[in-house]
């Protein structure tokens, strides 16, 4: 009961430093001759930077896309490597015991079968994608 109390504590407290808005009290822009140079005045449109940059990519939704999905694909990828540490030390480590030494190549061998349903996944879809639209992502 105890930590049922702790974490759900910590859990709102978590939820109100990053959930909560903050707000921006900005100050008036001068006009006239108070403008100095740089400064956006009434006859000047506010313009807002691209936030994912001036490159092409952020202007087709199919690189993005594909961006979106390369990064997901790295992130995988590490995940796996941590699986494949972590199996692999449960193995070394068991000094006999078979339990930890089953434990370890079913962490192993799931990680390989994960790796391969999204690697198999990434390419039904890049195969889809190529099929209607003519070009597949980079």
């Amino acid at each position: 009961m105890n930590k049922k109390i702790i974490f759900f504590t910590l859990f709102v407290s978590i939820i109100f430093v990053f959930f909560t808005p903050f707000f921006v009290f900005a100050q008036a822009i001068g006009l006239g001759d108070q403008m100095g140079e740089g400064q956006v005045g009434p006859s000047q449109p506010i313009q807002i930077p691209n936030p994912l940059g001036e490159d092409p990519a952020a202007k087709d939704p199919r690189l993005l896309l594909g961006r979106i999905i390369g990064a997901i694909l790295g992130i995988v990828g590490s995940v796996a490597l941590i699986l494949f540490i972590y199996g692999g030390v449960l193995w070394m480590t068991s000094a006999g015991n078979q339990e930890r030494v089953r434990k370890g190549k079913e962490v192993i061998i799931w990680a390989v079968l994960g790796l391969g349903i999204i690697f198999t996944s990434y390419a039904v879809v890049k195969f889809i994608i190529t099929a209607f639209v003519g070009t597949g992502t980079k």
